[in-house]
């Protein structure tokens, strides 16, 4: 790897924006931008990669990744000045002291003898080619930008055919955030074009700031879970002080522009031409071909392949976290889990085959724990409920929320108590397996898995269940603060495992008394 790939991998792993190690170095972020980029080199020597590689070393929020690609082997505790060292010749191993562009330039210089442009020739000026005339309509500024994107997406609306709009834009979102009524009218225009059976495309521009993020997350996280769209994110580092947005509905109608940052002054180029829609077309799918899932989102129709996709998470090496209502269903008891089953009383072909995929899954799951758990750490966060709450005889829950299948069986409070117990006796059993206990409100019906390095499983499983996972580092990053955020403030040994146990044990001789069973 070459220095500015090897930059670039510590930035996108530690989450670390250009600003941020400018200000610690004391340098214009452009600079940081040109090593990110491999325009501007770096000599083996230079006070800059000790600077780097000393901010790296003690401000890093991803210790883990950063000892896997340092090949450092794993400890508790690693010495700051070891890591230091080792992140500067990691940085440096591919720099050399090398002078010879300094060298060509002052032997061109010397040769100088005076500056003289070529002869101006004629002809040149002879047959100057010209290009294809195209009809465009121009808007200009924001409000050129609102209109423009109307156009557009009424354009599509009105086509007799379907399509997969292809979108990308890294300009700013004041245009669309200034003007509420547009806001109103273009959430109901993206609605129609999904209502009518087009598909979104979109690349996703991953850097903004707390306000745009909140936004976007407002305004295309409904639209995922309709299952009509399909986010990327350009993986690479990018920044340029030019904006560029491309709207493409192949075969009916193109919107292009490119503005200077921090300026209104843009003009956009509404295309019908199919020359220019087909050339355009060809634009995105080679920059898409640079980019990366951002989020993967399965509808229930799509179970199996959410499945799948969840036993390929579970499988891979690293340490996870699950925050959830109730005891995730790998830490189910077999024997309740065969009692829960028996409850499922319809006798049909069909039926009886569900029951064989749930207990098969069942087993792949429970085989994949009992695997990992021996090298990995599992943690999940619980609420353990208020003894009242197994007063009620006529209260039942729907048991784990990561059961995944439609509709879940009915869990009695008895069952809820035997998976407790079996989750007490994990903790006991294997030393990778823990719990943190929070009197914070968990979300209803959200399951949430993470894994460091890995990626993020976000289900909603009541109706309708909507299935997602995404694996880019600020969004690892941020569930995995939202998760530790359930961790009680106010108990020191919120953590200590052996403080957990006592205080599921108390609470099961509690319930076991209300249950009247041994």
């Amino acid at each position: 790897m070459k220095f500015h790939e090897k930059l670039n991998l510590l930035m996108n792993l530690q989450n670390i924006p250009n600003n941020k190690l400018a200000k610690a170095l004391s340098v214009d972020p452009s600079l940081i931008s040109r090593w990110r980029n491999g325009t501007r080199d770096l000599a083996k020597h230079s006070e800059y990669v000790t600077g780097i590689s000393t901010y790296f070393a003690n401000q890093t929020v991803c210790r883990e990744s950063l000892v896997e690609i340092l090949d450092i082997p794993k400890s508790d505790h690693i010495d700051t000045i070891l890591l230091t060292d080792t992140i500067w010749h990691w940085l440096s191993d591919d720099l050399t002291t090398n002078t010879t562009l300094v060298n060509k330039f002052i032997d061109r210089f010397n040769q100088a003898k005076e500056s003289k442009l070529p002869p101006f020739i004629p002809e040149l000026l002879q047959n100057a080619p010209s290009g294809k005339k195209l009809s465009v309509e121009v808007y200009y500024g924001n409000e050129g930008k609102r209109q423009s994107a109307i156009k557009f997406l009424t354009t599509v609306i009105t086509h007799k055919q379907t399509c997969t709009l292809k979108l990308y834009s890294d300009d700013s979102m004041d245009w669309m955030l200034e003007d509420v009524d547009f806001c109103i009218k273009w959430a109901h225009l993206i609605a129609e074009v999904i209502r009518r059976g087009n598909r979104i495309l979109i690349i996703h521009t991953i850097n903004r700031n707390t306000d745009e993020m909140n936004a976007a997350i407002d305004r295309w996280l409904p639209l995922y879970m309709t299952g009509a769209i399909e986010p990327y994110y350009y993986s690479g580092h990018q920044e340029t002080p030019f904006k560029h947005t491309l709207f493409l509905a192949p075969e009916m109608v193109a919107l292009k522009s490119s503005a200077m940052s921090g300026t209104t002054c843009s003009e956009l180029l509404l295309y019908h031409d199919q020359g220019m829609l087909a050339a355009l077309d060809v634009e995105f799918n080679a920059y898409l071909e640079h980019c990366r899932p951002l989020i993967k989102v399965f509808t229930m129709n799509e179970i199996g392949k959410f499945q799948t996709l969840l036993q390929e998470f579970e499988a891979q090496n690293g340490n996870m976290s699950i925050l959830s209502k109730a005891p995730s269903l790998t830490t189910l008891p077999q024997a309740t889990f065969t009692d829960v089953m028996t409850q499922l009383s319809n006798d049909s072909y069909e039926a009886q085959i569900e029951k064989q995929v749930i207990m098969s899954n069942y087993k792949n799951r429970l085989d994949v724990f009992n695997l990992n758990i021996q090298t990995c750490n599992q943690c999940e966060w619980l609420n353990l409920p208020e003894i009242d709450w197994l007063r009620d005889k006529t209260f039942s829950y729907s048991g784990p929320l990561d059961w995944f299948f439609i509709p879940r069986p009915t869990f009695e409070p008895v069952h809820y108590v035997q998976h407790v117990a079996h989750v007490l006796h994990l903790m006991k059993l294997h030393k990778n397996y823990n719990v943190h206990l929070t009197h914070l409100s968990i979300p209803d019906d959200i399951f949430i898995a993470l894994k460091q390095g890995v990626g993020v499983i976000v289900c909603k499983v009541d109706q309708p269940p909507i299935f997602m996972a995404l694996n880019h580092i600020a969004m690892i990053n941020a569930f995995q603060n939202f998760i530790e955020e359930f961790s009680d403030s106010n108990c020191s040994d919120a953590h200590n495992k052996s403080v957990t146990i006592k205080i599921i044990e108390n609470w099961l001789e509690q319930a076991k008394t209300v249950l009247e069973i041994s």
